[in-house]
């Protein structure tokens, strides 16, 4: 119980951040949360692309194990959240979902299942852009990271942000929130924006 509280405190003051704004590194996140996710799934045996369903992006659901039959229910851990004064968007928002999967498996990060995959945290960038990002939610069958939409999984499939550190991804809106959605970029694009961040840094 301990360690549930403490991971507990650490989420609430995650979701505490006063400053929540719909920016192209949302957008980002988002994909490179999907290649995670993505990555994590063929490690568990899982070839389903199907991403629409909030069930979908759970991964316990593919460790059959006797610790994911136990999991507390995403109903429990939001009556916990609300009880602690914290906002719950659901529905058709998936903030609730995100929530709930990083906080279980930061919980269960030590678990052999979890371990032996050696992949990083899938759920760190859906977390960081619950943190970030008033809130993601699907509309017209797609899914909508604040203002921006996300669609072309197939051109983005790869995927992968060089860092979640907040100054860089601030860096990245610093520089493109004012073109919209002609900003976003590519891997490429998103690599020279580490270089330049890097040298900026030293």
């Amino acid at each position: 119980m301990d360690n549930y509280n403490t991971e507990l405190e650490k989420l609430i003051s995650i979701l505490n951040r006063d400053t929540k704004k719909d920016n192209i590194a949302n957008i980002l996140l988002f994909r490179d949360y999907l290649s995670k996710l993505f990555a994590w799934k063929k490690k568990l045996g899982d070839t389903s692309e199907f991403i629409k369903t909030k069930e979908a992006h759970n991964l316990f659901l593919n460790i059959n194990s006797e610790w994911t039959a136990k999991l507390e229910s995403l109903e429990e851990f939001n009556s916990k959240l609300i009880a602690n004064n914290i906002p719950v968007k659901s529905g058709r928002y998936f903030n609730d979902i995100f929530i709930y999967l990083y906080f279980q498996w930061n919980l269960n990060s030590d678990r052999t299942e979890i371990n032996e995959c050696e992949l990083a945290n899938p759920y760190q960038p859906a977390i960081k852009i619950i943190e970030r990002c008033k809130d993601i939610h699907t509309h017209n069958g797609q899914f909508e990271i604040g203002k921006y939409t996300y669609n072309n999984r197939e051109k983005y499939k790869n995927f992968t942000l060089p860092s979640l550190e907040d100054d860089f991804l601030d860096y990245i809106d610093n520089k493109l929130n004012h073109l919209g959605t002609s900003g976003i970029p590519n891997q490429q694009e998103t690599n020279k924006l580490w270089e330049e961040f890097q040298k900026l840094k030293q």
